[in-house]
């Protein structure tokens, strides 16, 4: 592993945010210490509950949990194991800065705000992202790594 990739992926924050993997190479690398989990996840579908499971949702008023979320734009993952962190999420969605910025900062602030490492997309600006993530409630001491294995800090 290079000097870059370790300082990357080296210890300072439980929670590290990535775009999907074609818009990272950074996230490639991570990938093939994960066994690939971010590539299997991004073919699976989920089952289709059956007709008759639905009817009994129905009629017992209950929600259907597998779909009640509609969390289909994201993967966590415990990594602990692999790496000096606690959990990789993974977000889909990152070719719009704008959105892909406003949904980190919701499920970070759903995860009850832990330490954060965000590794920007290709082509992301670092400055673009400082100002999306102030803008939208963060701190503007954050953690970023640039798929260019640069590690920003603020």
């Amino acid at each position: 592993m290079s000097a870059e990739a370790n300082l990357a992926f080296g210890p300072g924050a439980d929670l590290w945010i990535l775009p999907e993997r074609k818009n990272s190479g950074l996230v490639q690398k991570l990938d093939w210490y994960l066994n690939f989990q971010i590539a299997k996840s991004s073919h699976h579908e989920a089952t289709a509950l059956s007709t008759r499971l639905k009817q009994i949702l129905e009629d017992c008023e209950l929600e259907n949990q597998s779909t009640a979320s509609g969390d289909n734009d994201s993967l966590l993952i415990l990594t602990s194991h692999q790496f000096p962190n606690r959990w990789i999420l993974v977000l889909r969605g990152s070719d719009s800065l704008v959105d892909w910025v406003e949904k980190a900062m919701q499920k970070w602030e759903k995860m009850n705000s832990p330490s954060l490492r965000i590794f920007l997309p290709q082509g992301a600006s670092p400055s673009e992202f400082r100002k999306l993530w102030k803008k939208s409630g963060g701190s503007e001491d954050i953690n970023l790594i640039s798929d260019r294995n640069e590690e920003l800090n603020g």
